[in-house]
């Protein structure tokens, strides 16, 4: 969660190994965990025009799209064949989440299902697992949605798989829980995500007037999902 260092330290390999693709997709990388959005897009853009090879760039620049709500462009970089290798389940998850965005929630619950139980590798079934949950908020199948988290254990989700338990638990009116699980999420100044906790707090534990209603929350939450 040290975004700004770990930009420098990425910024320094860059000046030091222009030709690192590495360094320059973890650049990207940090840059739309910050909420940069356009440069980020810039950069993955730039990486996968000259490495077309390069499935960080592609599907790192298909979330940046997807964020920005270019959703045929992101799905232009997702093949359509049954996923096979890693890079393909992390295809076939931007692909759910693109669904879910348009509000098509069935379809999505059906990839992010397909992928829970599918999917070889059991970190990346966890970011299938996190987004079935969102799925099922916005179903108002809060008990399922905290079920389905109950086996996400990824340190880079637990920050945005926290932010929906609370939500779940939250909508249940379970407060004391949810406000227990609210006292481990961390600060961020100046991110996306302080503007989401905020909210979070307001809806799911203290149950104040907040400045949004329950889509917005949950469309931020996409949003950090495919950010991490």
């Amino acid at each position: 969660g040290q975004y700004r260092e770990a930009l420098d330290a990425y910024e320094q390999v860059n000046r030091e190994h222009p030709e690192d693709v590495v360094a320059k997709n973890g650049r990207a990388e940090i840059l739309k965990a910050l909420g940069c959005y356009k440069e980020s897009r810039d950069l993955y853009e730039k990486v996968f025009q000259q490495h077309q090879e390069n499935s960080y760039a592609r599907y790192g620049l298909a979330s940046v799209l997807t964020i920005q709500k270019r959703y045929n462009d992101a799905l232009v970089l997702i093949p359509s064949q049954p996923p096979l290798t890693r890079s393909d389940w992390i295809g076939q998850h931007i692909k759910g989440m693109i669904y879910l965005y348009q509000g098509e929630v069935d379809e999505a619950i059906h990839i992010f299902e397909y992928g829970v139980e599918n999917d070889p590798l059991p970190a990346s079934r966890e970011y299938f697992q996190t987004a079935l949950a969102i799925a099922l908020c916005r179903k108002k199948e809060y008990s399922s949605a905290y079920q389905t988290l109950e086996s996400v254990r990824l340190p880079e989700l637990q920050t945005v798989s926290d932010v929906i338990r609370i939500h779940a638990l939250g909508r249940q009116g379970n407060c004391d829980k949810s406000a227990k699980i609210y006292e481990r999420l961390p600060n961020r100044p100046g991110t996306l995500f302080e503007e989401v906790k905020e909210e979070t707090y307001l809806q799911n534990v203290a149950f104040r007037t907040s400045k949004h209603d329950e889509n917005w929350l949950i469309e931020k939450e996409t949003e950090l999902l495919l950010a991490a």
